[in-house]
Order: structure tokens, then sequence, then C-alpha cells
């Protein structure tokens, strides 16, 4: 993956998706050659959000988790993906599993991050909150992976697609 490839990963269940990310993000040993550039500040988008404080409220998690800057661009992505003003100042523990991802979504997106590894990211998502997404990651300037069976995310926001199947990926320039 090079700096700004916007990357769209498919595959069926159990093809090893799952393991090269645990790999890119140093959780697993790489079996093979996996070299991460030392200046890749990776942000990771798990489909569980567990990454968050259930506890804390969407806006309490982005001012615990952002500084400056970062936490406005993240509450406007927050109200950009249907959040609105009273669902933001809920504990996320009482959010859907939508309403969560979009949580988990502006966090990523405001961050100073480089590098995004996106693993299903419009899952529970209405169609509304998904083009919004789509149309985010598509202004995105960074480098991203996105793990996906969501064709239509693949064909609007990737500049390469790759397939993973019996453990060998295959990638393809173009959607």
């Amino acid at each position: 993956i090079d700096n700004g490839d916007k990357l769209g990963l498919f595959g069926p269940n159990g093809a090893g998706k799952t393991t090269l990310i645990k790999a890119l993000l140093g959780e697993l040993p790489a079996r093979g050659d996996l070299w991460v550039a030392p200046g890749a500040k990776i942000g990771y988008f798990a489909q569980g959000h567990d990454l968050m404080d259930p506890n804390l409220s969407a806006l309490e998690q982005i001012n615990k988790s952002l500084e400056g800057d970062a936490r406005a661009r993240a509450r406007s992505y927050l109200y950009r993906f249907y959040l609105t003003q009273e669902d933001a100042e809920r504990p996320i523990s009482t959010l859907s599993g939508g309403e969560r991802a979009r949580v988990g979504l502006s966090l990523l997106l405001a961050a100073n991050l480089n590098f995004l590894v996106l693993d299903e990211p419009t899952n529970y998502l209405d169609i509304m909150a998904k083009h919004a997404v789509e149309m985010s990651l598509a202004d995105y300037e960074g480098t991203f992976l996105i793990v996906t069976h969501d064709r239509y995310l693949l064909d609007s926001v990737c500049s390469k697609v790759a397939e993973m199947r019996d453990g060998k990926l295959t990638v393809f320039n173009g959607s």
C-alpha cells in the first residue's frame, strides 16, 4: 500500500482479511514481508467500536481523545453523519450500532492520522449516513485500507481493490 492509496479489500469470510489487519496493526506476527513506514500514524476502525469508552457521550469521547481543531472537525463529522445534538450527548453505550459507528468514524477522520484501517465501516448505517461516509472518505487526503463487502463503497471511494482468497492477496488498479 503506497502513500495516498485508497485500497478496498474484499474476499470470502475466513480468507485472512482480519489476520492481515492484525498484522498491519502489529497485533499478530507477519508471515512474509511486512513493512510499515516509520511516519505512519495508523487509526483503526473496529467493527465492534470497542475502542471507545461506553460511559462517555460522543462529545465527551471527542474531548478526551482529540485536541484543538481536531475536536471541532470531529463534531462537524458527527453532524455531517446525521448524529443529532441530543444523541451526541447520550452515553455511547445507549447508542445503536450505526450511531456508534458514526462516532468512531468521526474520531478517526478528524484525528491527525495518515493511514486509516477501516473494518466494515458502513455496517449498520442507513442510506443517508452511508452516503455521508462515502463522501467523507472520498475527500480524505490520507491513505486507507477498507475491508468491506459493500461493493458500492468499494466503487465509490477506492483507487485500488484487493481480493483475499486462500491466504493470497491480489491487487487490482481501479475499482
